[in-house]
């Protein structure tokens, strides 16, 4: 099937079906009525259309469309109102207009986006709080640690910890013998970092000292293995409980 893009004659095949031939007839109105909006959004749009006709139309909505092509253009956010959920959305080598989690989570199509359920933001707010991190609730690896709520890894908190308790942590890690087979860290203040080495696949990676800043109180912290363990962050009364059975405080 032809369709019309941006300055394209569109040709019809003999052997079209009338299906075929409504869905380019309404293709055709859609890139008319985007015809004045900025080369930039032109482009994310056109990479849509054909996906869109080989679809027949069935996720193709204008406002939409718009909205998305427009935050793509622009390197925006989403950020679904009254939520800490933030999305970034993109167009997949197929053609499809998909609406990625940022942090993991499940995606989200383009028919299933409301424009006015979501705020247009620059970057993700980078606040911190404080809460116990927990690996499957173990009082071995219970911690006090600061997780920014907003950025997550597959849906996991990424956890930096003061740098005593980040001691703690690797103590522990040592300390556990199916963790320590291939988790093999290593402090060193002197130049500010974890060193991380797993012997499986022969490689070290390094946690590096940051700084952040928690109710206008600045503080050195450290991750250890943010974006690869399962770690969960608890609040309030569950925290407190958690906490007060935490090893490295007993």
């Amino acid at each position: 099937m032809s369709i019309k893009r941006w300055g394209v004659t569109p040709t019809v095949n003999r052997n079209q079906t009338m299906k075929d031939l409504a869905n380019e007839s309404a293709l055709q109105i859609l890139v008319s009525k985007l015809e004045n909006e900025s080369p930039s959004i032109k482009a994310v749009i056109d990479k849509v259309i054909v996906s869109e006709a080989k679809k027949g139309l069935a996720a193709c909505n204008i406002q939409t469309l718009q909205f998305l092509a427009k935050t793509i253009s622009e390197n925006k956010i989403l950020q679904l109102k009254g939520t800490r959920q933030f999305f970034r959305p993109h167009v997949s080598n197929s053609g499809d207009l998909i609406v990625s989690p940022i942090g993991g989570g499940y995606l989200l199509r383009n028919n299933a986006i409301e424009p006015k359920d979501f705020e247009v933001i620059d970057e993700i707010p980078t606040e911190y709080v404080k809460c116990v991190v927990t690996l499957e609730e173990d009082p071995n690896f219970t911690f006090e640690a600061y997780v920014n709520p907003n950025i997550r890894w597959n849906g996991w908190v990424i956890p930096y910890f003061e740098l005593d308790v980040a001691k703690k942590v690797i103590e522990a890690v040592k300390a556990d013998e199916s963790l320590s087979e291939y988790c093999q860290p290593t402090r060193n203040d002197e130049k500010g970092h974890i060193a991380i080495y797993q012997p499986e696949w022969e490689d070290t990676t390094y946690e590096e000292d940051r700084v952040i800043n928690v109710d206008d109180k600045v503080i050195t912290v450290v991750s250890f293995m943010g974006a690869n363990w399962t770690w969960d962050a608890h609040h309030g009364d569950k925290a407190k409980k958690l906490l007060a059975q935490a090893t490295y405080l007993n």
